[in-house]
């Protein structure tokens, strides 16, 4: 897990690279519904949809995941938790760490996307933090 923080960058700098790439990610990625990135405490930094979702709400839910597997993790002695995955009649849910307090998680309304949407989000991971490590880099 990436440890980049606000207080490595500009806030504004990092929440422009994660939307650009979740609006992206939704964009290119026919069997997505719904991407947001969310902080550890549930705030929503970004989102994007193709339906009528409350984006306030996922984010909520999504801080609530990645806690639960985090302590899930620490309970299990397994080290990190890195991703929590809710599949379900209609479709699937990812969440995943972005860095150690910024999660995302995406949406499939489709149940058999889920290597695809796993893949699809991992790359946006990767994305985000080679341009926030760019941005950190500049700035010094």
């Amino acid at each position: 897990m990436e440890n980049i923080d606000s207080a490595e960058l500009p806030r504004v700098t990092m929440n422009t690279v994660i939307r650009q790439h979740i609006e992206q990610l939704v964009h290119d990625c026919e069997f997505m519904t719904a991407c947001v990135a969310v902080t550890a405490d549930g705030h929503l930094l970004a989102g994007a949809q193709k339906k009528g979702y409350s984006l306030d709400r996922l984010s909520a839910i999504g801080s609530t995941f990645m806690a639960l597997g985090d302590s899930l993790a620490t309970e299990v002695e397994m080290g990190t938790c890195r991703d929590v995955i809710s599949e379900m009649d209609g479709g699937i849910v990812v969440f995943m760490h972005l860095t150690r307090s910024v999660a995302i998680a995406a949406v499939s309304d489709s149940p058999r996307s889920l290597g695809l949407l796993l893949s699809s989000t991992r790359g946006c991971i990767e994305n985000v933090l080679r341009d926030l490590r760019s941005h950190k880099t500049q700035s010094k």
